[in-house]
């Protein structure tokens, strides 16, 4: 086996709605979610490799394809794999119970939105701050999804481009008394991400 067949081995029994762009497997949800399995190659042998499985949510703007909200399926040597090791029917029934737990998981919004608040208190990236902003903004729990603003705001960040995420965060915030203009900020968001990723090349 090599990594396309890995891929197409998961989407054939598996994932068959999911589409395959190189080492990716990617679904647009009717919700903008898109949802993804990717092959990640080791950095120190060429045959072993991570499978990650994630979703990102489109309307908090992106420009590339991130594994933040994710985590690696693991085998039964862990979370790493290996071509010269791998046999395609074990493969098969060691992939499926970590694969399917994680659709589980990632169908219900409240366990997307507890994942996002855990990676927020342990890591407290900006791109987590932002992603757990957009989706409490898109599942209209504002009053959570300004206090979200208010506790990055008033971090340090000194980068030109974290304050230039903050700023759209804010112009956010301001419309939150406006709901129609409010969703059409956020369909801006996902027209720019879907751009950005050339989603398009999924339909």
């Amino acid at each position: 086996m090599n990594k396309s067949d890995v891929l197409k081995l998961i989407q054939d029994e598996y994932v068959p709605e999911y589409t395959l762009i190189k080492s990716s497997l990617f679904k647009l949800t009717d919700c903008f979610d898109l949802l993804g399995i990717s092959i990640e190659s080791s950095a120190y042998h060429s045959r072993r490799f991570y499978i990650w499985a994630y979703w990102i949510p489109l309307y908090a703007p992106t420009e590339q394809i991130y594994f933040n909200n994710g985590s690696r399926l693991n085998g039964e040597n862990g979370e790493l794999w290996d071509l010269d090791e791998l046999d395609e029917s074990k493969f098969g029934k060691q992939i499926r119970k970590p694969l399917s737990k994680w659709i589980s998981a990632t169908e219900k919004v409240s366990t997307r939105l507890k994942a996002l608040r855990k990676n927020v208190r342990t890591f407290g990236t900006l791109r987590d701050y932002c992603t757990l902003f957009y989706t409490l903004t898109r599942t209209n729990d504002l009053d959570e999804a300004r206090f979200v603003y208010e506790e990055v705001a008033a971090k340090s960040w000194r980068k030109p481009w974290q304050k230039e995420l903050i700023g759209e965060i804010k112009s956010v915030v301001d419309l939150f008394e406006c709901p129609k203009t409010l969703d059409e900020k956020l369909i801006e968001n996902i027209d720019r991400s879907i751009q950005h990723l050339e989603i398009n090349r999924m339909n």
